[in-house]
């Protein structure tokens, strides 16, 4: 085709189909919505992104599929639907999955809310609606594909909560004072639809995959690949969301953790079951990539999957970085010791050089990290802890020790990716800004050594210029 890149023959498709959209070649409010809704999963690059184009081209075709009626498909009591009526159903919740998946991976603002469209009262996609697509097609056989619709269903359901979690954590919103225990009731009330919803899947879908050995259901070694690629990023947006709804609710604490109107039992509680929940969730995104990549899935992820990847890709590499500089002055630990604890940030760091040449995007979350592991952020990290950074240094001790800190960098980070450029202080919610003030009388942070020989950065394959960090040149196309 004569592109260097996938990157590059996306762009040159996106400036095609626009312009062909500017010079109003198609009337059908349909296609142009079903067009829409594809540029905007095709507009991950920066530039696009940092001028929200992604949001731009959602509302278009959000707009353009409630002039064809979409948004007017039968109810849940409803049982038929017509030919005319299962396209414009399946675009108008191809809509909702786009719009909860920018809210959830780029922090967008939800378009369709309970204002616009009570999904509480209409009927999800699902098997009857999908029917015919499973004796079409020669891709995937029909007992695959009633899985992945099974699968489908189940991911809808998870927009469902979704929708909830997003009404409780805007971007940017800073906690209300009086809204605290209102607040922190109602995400109590989404933290148990997300358990459900986790309890549901995992009753309805072991038999296929079944994690913890015996046989599986699915016997074809391909078709068991394809099913664990869309269930591991089902689980990722599921993870994802515990994380966006647990951070709110720490910023919640830290934000009321000066009043006198609440006892100290109630935050010491809150926070340790808070500190838990992040843990957990964390611990199962970045398992969840582990299996991808030992799929050999990690080439081929959607780019929303992707940017799920920022946030714990930041805090193993926060772990690695702090970790190893101060096992370099305070002569603890060794290079195989941090191999081991640092297998994770590997293959997430593998998943970013595979989809290097796909996605541009990526280049802003090799910024970002770059950014907030610089020397003046990790004094930061190093006077909050003081002397309690070690070998054993741990992002779960700045979360313990220094919430406000962890919350910075994770809050930092998202926003970075919202805006397509590194997060400024006016940027984050205001409990959050200059969170560290006058560093005078701190410990003084050791600074990063950059010519040391790592026994992990040989196996990684990579240059190192953060201590783990792949060189630019090593990104480009031919090098992974």
């Amino acid at each position: 085709m004569g592109f260097i890149d996938c990157k590059q023959a996306r762009s040159c498709f996106y400036r095609k189909a626009k312009l062909l959209y500017d010079l109003d070649a198609e009337t059908s409010s349909l296609i142009l919505s079903q067009a829409a809704l594809l540029l905007s999963r095709g507009s991950l690059s920066l530039t696009l992104i940092a001028s929200q184009m992604d949001s731009v081209w959602l509302t278009i075709a959000i707009n353009h599929a409630e002039i064809s009626g979409a948004h007017r498909n039968e109810s849940s009591s409803s049982t038929h639907h017509s030919n005319h009526e299962n396209p414009l159903k399946r675009l108008w919740w191809c809509c909702i999955i786009q719009d909860r998946l920018a809210s959830l991976c780029l922090g967008r603002r939800m378009q369709i809310d309970g204002t616009r469209f009570d999904i509480s009262s209409h009927r999800p996609l699902g098997i009857a609606d999908l029917r015919d697509e499973i004796n079409h097609g020669q891709v995937f056989n029909r007992t695959l594909k009633s899985h992945l619709i099974g699968l489908l269903e189940k991911f809808l359901h998870l927009c469902l909560v979704l929708s909830t979690v997003f009404h409780l954590t805007p971007v940017q919103a800073q906690p209300l004072p009086g809204d605290f225990n209102k607040t922190l009731a109602e995400i109590v009330a989404v933290k148990s639809q997300l358990r459900e919803w986790y309890k549901d899947i995992s009753h309805s879908l072991p038999h296929l995959i079944n994690p913890q050995g015996g046989s599986p259901l699915i016997k074809d070694e391909g078709d068991f690949s394809t099913i664990n690629l869309y269930f591991n990023t089902v689980i990722i947006y599921y993870c994802s969301a515990w994380l966006v709804l647990c951070h709110h609710e720490r910023l919640c604490l830290v934000t009321q953790c000066n009043s006198a109107h609440h006892p100290l039992s109630v935050y010491f509680t809150a926070m340790t079951r808070n500190q838990r929940e992040i843990e957990e969730a964390t611990l199962a995104l970045t398992k969840c990539f582990e299996r991808l990549a030992q799929l050999g899935a990690g080439r081929v992820l959607p780019g929303t999957v992707v940017l799920c990847a920022a946030i714990p890709l930041t805090l193993h590499a926060l772990d690695c970085q702090i970790s190893t500089t101060a096992s370099h002055y305070q002569l603890q630990g060794s290079d195989q010791e941090l191999l081991r604890q640092n297998l994770s940030l590997k293959c997430l760091v593998q998943i970013l050089k595979a989809h290097y040449s796909r996605y541009d995007v990526i280049d802003l979350i090799i910024s970002i990290l770059r950014h907030e592991l610089s020397n003046e952020r990790l004094e930061d990290f190093y006077t909050a802890t003081n002397e309690l950074v070690s070998d054993s240094f741990q992002w779960k001790s700045l979360l313990s020790l220094a919430p406000k800190i962890y919350l910075r960098l994770v809050y930092s980070t998202s926003l970075s990716l919202s805006k397509s450029r590194v997060a400024k202080d006016s940027d984050l919610p205001p409990t959050l800004r200059n969170s560290v003030h006058s560093r005078s009388g701190a410990a003084a942070a050791p600074h990063l050594s950059h010519g040391r020989d790592w026994s992990f950065d040989a196996e990684l394959g990579i240059d190192v210029s953060l201590a783990f960090l792949p060189s630019d040149m090593l990104f480009h196309a031919g090098s992974v």
